[in-house]
Formats: structure tokens, C-alpha cells, sequence
């Protein structure tokens, strides 16, 4: 997947025989992978000036790696060495928080192209997720609060990884754990980008859970997207949220039975009152599943 299904020309069309659940993970890999290294190397002379910062600048051997990574974002998936994923990481995970983006942005890029971020380990051992979520201060979203561009990016990397087979097993075997670092987290996301960001990783869960999960999988994201969705007004979230419920509602009847407890009301009002003709449609297809027997 190259495009996301639910925005633009790609928006939420309604199959003629009802509701058809997405099957393809949503992806967001537009980006000028030039542009974003040109803001690294940037930063990176910046906190090389300063006295304070000057240990953390990455040298020139790291940035010629870095380099490599100027061809993400185009229009075919780009290679991404072991070798550069690492340069990487020591600037996404050292860096101070406010110059972290561009290392981010270009973390959610190669993610989304490639399945070394999915197999590549730190020398701590910290795999995809755990470094996803320390570097971007996602994680730590709901109890701490973060910046909000960097949870973003670290939400995208997450969504961006389902992309490919290795990232997807990766993402899956930490489920638990991806879960529990973004419980609460939209609540605390101010910007509506990033809400989408999270309502997006759980859109891919809930698609990861009919692949390869089970009752259990999809009822733990099920409750989690269904408080999510009782507290956003951002509709492109919401879009996302209630196909979470028609993904998992589709494919487990325990989820279909819950979902009709958990979200029912609130697909009912979306269908009438959703901000955007697509979470209307979207909410009014998925509300016909869950009554249907």
C-alpha cells in the first residue's frame, strides 16, 4: 500500500452491497526524502556551533549514511542499508527532542520502504517498537506528556512498518506493548494530526488482528478504539475509529457482540451527525453490520 484509503481521491466509498472492511494497512509515506535530510544536516551544524551540543553532532561518516537516505519518499520504495538505519537511530534516539523531527520523519519513511527498521537492533537490544516509542516520546504521550510532531512521526512509523511483512510481524509480536503505550494518549494529543497518527495505528492493528489474530487481540483494540472514539472530533480520527470497529466487528463475532455494547450510540450519532460525508457513510455502513444479525 501507497496511499491512504480514507483521505483525498482515495476517500471512504461504500461498496453497493454494504460494508466491505478495509484489508490493506493505511500508509503515509509522502515526504521530500531530500528536503528532510537538508533539515537534519541543518540541525546537525547547528548543535555542532554550540559548546553544549557539539558532542552530539553526528560526524561526517554518519551524515554521508544519512545521505543515503535523501531517495525515501519518492515514488517507488527506497533501499535502506543497516548501515544508514543506524546512523540514524544514534541521532533520533541522542538528539534533543526539539531537532529530533527530521531523524523521526525519516524513520517513518524508511519503515514504511524497507524491513530493516522491523529486523535492525540496537547494541541494547531494543528492537522497532521500544526505539520507535523512546526516540519519538510516544509512549510517554498520555502520563508525561511529549512533543506532539515527534509522537506524530513515532505514530507513523508504527502505522508505516504494517507495510511490510517484517515490520508487520514486529509490530504484532509487540502489540501488548503498542497498546499499552498509547492507551490514553489521545487524550492528551492537541494536534490533530497526531490524533490521526493514532487512530491510525489502530486502524492497522485492528487489520493485523484479522491476519493473524484472535477474539482476544481484537476485543483489547476494540476497547481501546471505542474510548478513543467517545472523545475526538477530529473525523479523519473518527473515519479511522469506526472502521476499527467494522474491521474487527467482521471477523470476530465476540467483537461484533462487544461493539455493539462499546460503540453502538456513537456510530448511530456519527451516521447522522458526522462532520464529513465519509465518517457518515463509513458510520452508517458499519452501524448496519453491528445490527445486523
Amino acid at each position: 500500500p501507497t496511499h491512504d484509503p480514507f483521505t483525498g481521491g482515495n476517500r471512504y466509498v461504500p461498496a453497493a452491497a454494504g460494508y466491505v472492511p478495509p484489508a490493506a494497512v493505511v500508509v503515509n509515506r509522502k515526504a521530500n526524502g531530500a528536503a528532510v535530510v537538508a533539515k537534519l544536516a541543518e540541525f546537525n551544524a547547528l548543535l555542532a556551533q554550540d559548546a553544549a551540543t557539539a558532542g552530539l553532532a553526528a560526524g561526517p561518516a554518519d551524515m554521508a549514511l544519512i545521505a543515503e537516505l535523501a531517495a525515501l519518499g519518492g515514488p517507488a520504495p527506497a533501499p535502506v542499508s543497516e548501515a544508514a538505519y543506524g546512523a540514524l537511530l544514534r541521532v533520533a534516539r541522542t538528539w534533543p527532542a526539539a531537532r529530533r523531527f527530521p531523524a523521526l520523519d525519516l524513520l517513518r519513511l524508511a519503515a514504511a520502504d524497507s524491513p530493516v527498521p522491523a529486523t535492525f537492533r540496537c547494541p541494547d537490544g531494543s528492537g522497532l517498537v521500544a526505539v520507535v516509542g523512546e526516540a519519538s516520546g510516544l509512549f510517554a504521550l498520555a502520563e508525561s506528556g511529549a512533543n506532539e510532531v515527534n509522537a506524530m512521526m513515532g505514530a507513523r512509523a508504527l502505522a508505516n512498518a504494517c507495510a511490510t511483512a517484517e515490520g508487520a510481524a514486529a509490530v504484532w509480536a509487540a502489540r501488548r506493548d503498542v497498546l499499552a503505550g498509547l492507551d490514553g494518549a489521545w487524550a492528551a494529543a492537541t494536534n490533530k494530526n497526531l490524533a490521526t497518527a493514532l487512530a491510525t495505528v489502530y486502524l492497522n492493528l485492528a487489520i493485523l488482528a484479522a491476519q493473524k489474530g484472535d477474539d482476544d487481540d481484537g476485543l483489547a483494540i476494540l476497547s481501546a478504539a471505542s474510548r478513543f472514539l467517545a472523545c475526538t472530533d477530529n473525523p479523519d480520527a473518527q473515519l479511522r475509529l469506526v472502521n476499527v470497529f467494522g474491521v474487527l466487528a467482521a471477523k470476530f463475532q465476540l467483537c461484533k457482540d462487544s461493539a455493539r455494547v462499546l460503540g453502538d450510540e456513537t456510530i448511530v450519532i456519527l451516521g447522522i451527525q458526522g462532520k464529513t460525508d465519509a465518517v457518515k457513510q463509513a458510520a452508517k455502513d458499519v452501524g448496519a453490520l453491528l445490527t445486523a444479525q
